[in-house]
């Protein structure tokens, strides 16, 4: 009998199939890669230590288990009864557990496998939440973009891309935190939390995320929305092509700038001067 999913098997559905992308992630030949994306610019090649591979691959494995237990749950939630969802749901809640007790190993591995580079050891004292960071803000900004967008606007996704040049060629990675910590006092000091990626109210402003962020929310939500900087280029993730030209948002015909003012903050441009070249059509 199919049942109407509550909150709990929701939320454990959305987490596992975050999780379950480990096991792509945590491949030997992607490692390189995700040390990249968690702040590591330069990452080390470890697919020839062995000892080190065998614990990516029990974690790629737990990951596993962590989808088939998925699909378990969607089984139990078509046809079987409540019992059945509660029982399916435990196991797949536990097998949450196994894949996190696996990151572990992987991060006492990588301070011994890394230990002749020192921010990658540095890394692995919080190397488990942070791959857990990467894959459900990466999970979120695929599955559900708008939540995605709502909480980088909000100051709890930052979301920051990093030029480099890959094959000679200018291309950028996207590095991305996830702030459990700030949801409480989003909810009783938001204008603090808000704060925190774009430091209104300091000389310290930096109003490109903000733009970036309302422009994709914008965005998402279907509306005429053009982010670019003064020379005319549009916005790649929030990269500008000159540091020296502060970037603008576009919406219709009004125009979003950093003010000049001590500390700084936004200036609206309408772009139109309302009342004065046009006069009402009489009825």
């Amino acid at each position: 009998m199919a049942n109407d999913a509550g909150t709990l098997e929701l939320v454990l559905q959305e987490v596992g199939g975050a999780l379950a992308t480990l096991q792509s992630v945590l491949q030997s030949d992607q490692f390189a890669g995700l040390l990249s994306n968690l702040g590591i610019d330069h990452p080390p090649d470890l697919s020839g230590d062995t000892m080190f591979t065998a614990k990516l691959a029990a974690a790629v494995d737990s990951a596993g288990t962590v989808g088939d237990n998925l699909e378990t749950l969607a089984v139990a939630a078509d046809e079987g009864s409540l019992s059945d969802v509660a029982t399916a749901g435990g196991i797949l809640l536990g097998s949450f557990g196994e894949v996190m007790g696996a990151l572990d190993d992987v991060a006492t591995d990588l301070a011994r496998a890394a230990s002749g580079f020192p921010d990658v050891v540095a890394l692995s004292s919080t190397f488990s939440e942070r791959v857990v960071e990467e894959v459900l803000t990466n999970y979120l900004e695929a599955a559900h973009p708008l939540t995605e967008r709502v909480l980088r606007l909000l100051g709890i996704i930052e979301r920051t891309a990093i030029p480099i040049v890959e094959q000679g060629e200018d291309s950028f990675i996207i590095r991305r935190r996830l702030f459990f910590s700030r949801l409480p006092t989003l909810f009783t000091d938001p204008v603090s939390v808000i704060n925190m990626p774009y430091h209104w109210g300091t000389d310290q402003f930096d109003e490109t995320p903000l733009i970036q962020n309302t422009e994709d929310l914008l965005d998402e939500l279907g509306q005429e929305v053009l982010g670019t900087d003064n020379q005319g280029v549009i916005l790649t993730g929030g990269l500008d092509d000159d540091a020296s030209s502060p970037p603008q948002l576009d919406v219709l015909s009004a125009v979003v700038t950093k003010s000049s003012d001590s500390p700084p903050g936004l200036e609206l441009d309408l772009g139109t001067d309302i009342g004065t070249d046009q006069q009402a059509n009489p009825r």
